[in-house]
């Protein structure tokens, strides 16, 4: 149902960094929850007005205050989705926080009218009817409550919503509220115990408490809470694959609601170089972090002077070497020119254990430049260092080439991902039709995948950007 209403509702539903297409997400869940909880508070007001149910009268004015609460995430939507202007430069979109604040306001006042009504129920117990109807409509009630609260949280997972996660769980508080009040009847039916009114302050006392609970999420945001660890490991390995990039510092992630992240840091390359070379390897990280993960980011570049194994500095080297290698045939270094990238591509689709996604892409990997060598012949001339730490490529004086540099560890691992076996079995094809060597892992199916064999990823060899990119540079990565 929920992937219907959004194909239905939704222009360019994927494109969730967009304020227009977050409005149009935010119009879809408000109408579609203000008209549900309309037609619940109709039928439980007139239920319990007629059966003498406070408690059933309470429940059915909670969902007049879901209802309220909606129209305040609406207008929330509405304001957040204006552009930034000259008083407002980074946008509005923390309208969305301040709808999520005043939908718990509402839920608060709302739970402290009914612990007092409550009180005076229990004060002065009324006798309450119970009957097909009543049961009927609160366990309609409930089945209409459950698939709100899952709408809501499908949508806020969506576009990541404070707002539409504070309806879920407010539709999770009227589930249990309104499984309370169902007991409360069957149990007066039975016993004849009036709990009608001790059910009501239950109800009032779990509505207060949610309240509260989300004012403290939502005030925590709008304080600025430390930006999601994935976000940042996500950026910090987009820049430190790029070519020339040393190291980095002071990384810092800015929240001006959703789908409006400001970032800076400061990038430390070997001085020296092209400026030009160097500006252009920040633009293009400024660019792909804005692709991927829609955050604006200014990049300050540092020059850095550092050591190599010779001792000299590596401004002075053609390329920085860190991880230079020595040759066993000529005993002179190798240096890596830090310019290749070998890509890997996962089906995430397939939701691989960490363990097995490592598994997977290591074999790729290597399977992939194993077939470089075995082409170029040069499966001999793989050494390892007398210590057996490590394993490199002795230098007969070929040219450097993206082979070289993988064994010099001057070579990007890039892990992007697709969707499909049918995506991942089209960009193999492609990447053979360029010429590309491709290493095409398809899994037994002894531990997994029910048996099945499956195509989980592959690998290409190690190939210059310029190369590449034009294949796999607008796949995410993983």
């Amino acid at each position: 149902m929920t992937d219907w209403l959004v194909r239905r509702f939704v222009a360019d539903a994927d494109n969730v960094g967009d304020p227009q297409v977050r409005q149009r997400y935010g119009l879809l869940a408000s109408v579609v929850s203000i008209v549900c909880n309309v037609l619940l508070f109709v039928g439980k007001a007139a239920l319990g007005w007629a059966v003498g149910s406070l408690s059933i009268v309470a429940d059915a004015v909670n969902n007049l205050s879901d209802m309220s609460s909606n129209v305040v995430s609406l207008l929330g939507f509405r304001l957040a989705s204006r552009p930034a202007d000259e008083e407002h430069p980074y946008g509005h979109g923390r309208y969305e926080y301040l709808a999520s604040l005043g939908v718990a306001v509402i839920i608060i006042v709302v739970g402290l009218d009914l612990v007092r009504d409550a009180v005076g129920q229990i004060r002065h117990p009324q006798p309450t009817q119970f009957g097909l109807a009543v049961v009927l409509v609160l366990v309609g009630s409930i089945a209409v409550k459950l698939w709100m609260m899952r709408f809501n949280e499908q949508m806020a997972q969506r576009i990541s919503s404070e707002t539409l996660h504070a309806t879920a769980i407010d539709s999770r508080n009227d589930v249990l509220a309104t499984s309370a009040v169902l007991a409360a009847a069957l149990i007066s039916h039975v016993t004849g115990v009036q709990l009608d009114g001790w059910m009501g302050l239950a109800v009032g006392c779990l509505i207060v408490w949610g309240g509260i609970d989300l004012v403290r999420g939502t005030v925590d945001t709008l304080l600025g809470h430390a930006p999601d660890p994935d976000l940042v490991d996500r950026v910090r390995t987009r820049i430190m694959e790029a070519p020339g990039v040393l190291g980095m510092h002071d990384l810092m992630i800015h929240d001006y609601g959703p789908g409006r992240q400001f970032a800076s840091a400061h990038v430390e390359m070997a001085p020296g170089g092209d400026v030009v070379r160097d500006h252009d390897v920040l633009d293009g990280i400024e660019r792909d972090l804005w692709r991927q993960e829609h955050l604006v980011i200014t990049l300050h570049l540092d020059p850095v002077e550092r050591k190599s194994q010779n001792g000299k500095d590596e401004a002075a080297q053609a390329e920085p070497a860190p991880h230079a290698t020595p040759s066993k045939r000529k005993g002179r270094a190798m240096v890596s020119s830090y310019k290749a990238k070998q890509m890997i591509v996962m089906r995430r689709d397939l939701k691989m254990r960490k363990g097995k996604i490592a598994a997977q892409a290591g074999h790729a990997c290597v399977e992939a430049v194993l077939m470089a060598l075995a082409r170029e012949g040069r499966l001999n001339d793989v050494c390892v260092t007398p210590d057996e730490s490590w394993v490199y490529l002795a230098d007969d004086g070929a040219q450097p080439s993206p082979l070289t540099d993988w064994f010099g560890a001057g070579v990007a691992k890039v892990c992007v991902y697709v969707d499909s076996e049918e995506a991942l079995l089209e960009l193999a094809a492609k990447g053979r039709e360029e010429g590309f060597l491709c290493a095409l892992v398809r899994d037994a199916g002894h531990t997994e995948f029910h048996g099945e064999p499956t195509y989980t990823c592959l690998a290409f060899e190690p190939l210059y950007p310029e190369q590449i990119d034009p294949l796999t540079g607008e796949l995410p990565l993983y």
